[in-house]
């Protein structure tokens, strides 16, 4: 389920502050840095292919993210292995779909992909659009949750095997992962 905004179930003054300027720093994200989402959910085809003929223009759409979306920069040598795993997995152009979902929120979405089973989340201090504790737990039977401090790389994936990471950072299903793995990559 790919859900960057939940729905809000309590006044923004009465949330702690660290989600209040979660809320703002996504306010700012939404305002300055989205151009990229717009384009993998209306054209996902077109900017999967363009980055898939081209492992130049892959690294650079990459590297971008890490380098912003992190609490400091990661290495050279990570960004580069994250990059080489998504050239040689060739699945960027599909993994990015699920960014279709953004054009579609209505009610009836909501309710259709509700959450129906109990999940975890965490919250992380350098989401580009965090949502607070209370409004995620009323997206479903929510059973575990953590606020983290800081994480090192891309907070979705602190501590995560590689098909873990691959599997958080774009929702994509296991067959991508088995795909690295025949491609040589790295995935255990």
């Amino acid at each position: 389920m790919f859900l960057p905004h939940a729905t809000p179930r309590r006044a923004v003054e009465e949330l702690p502050a660290h989600e209040t300027e979660g809320l703002q720093r996504g306010k700012s994200w939404l305002e300055k840095s989205r151009a990229y989402s717009m384009m993998h959910a209306t054209r996902p085809s077109t900017i999967g292919h363009v980055l898939a003929s081209s492992p130049l223009a892959l690294l650079a759409w990459v590297a971008e993210k890490y380098l912003d979306w992190t609490d400091e920069d990661p290495s050279v040598e990570f960004v580069l292995e994250m990059a080489s795993l998504w050239w040689l997995a060739g699945c960027y152009p599909t993994s990015i779909y699920p960014y279709r979902q953004l054009m579609n929120q209505t009610d009836a979405w909501r309710e259709e992909f509700k959450i129906r089973k109990p999940f975890g989340f965490s919250w992380f201090p350098k989401e580009v659009t965090p949502q607070p504790k209370e409004w995620i737990a009323g997206e479903g039977d929510m059973i575990f949750f953590k606020t983290h401090e800081k994480v090192r790389q891309l907070p979705c994936i602190a501590g995560a095997t590689f098909a873990d990471m691959i599997m958080m950072i774009e929702g994509r299903s296991f067959s991508c992962i088995r795909e690295a793995g025949r491609a040589g990559g790295r995935y255990h």
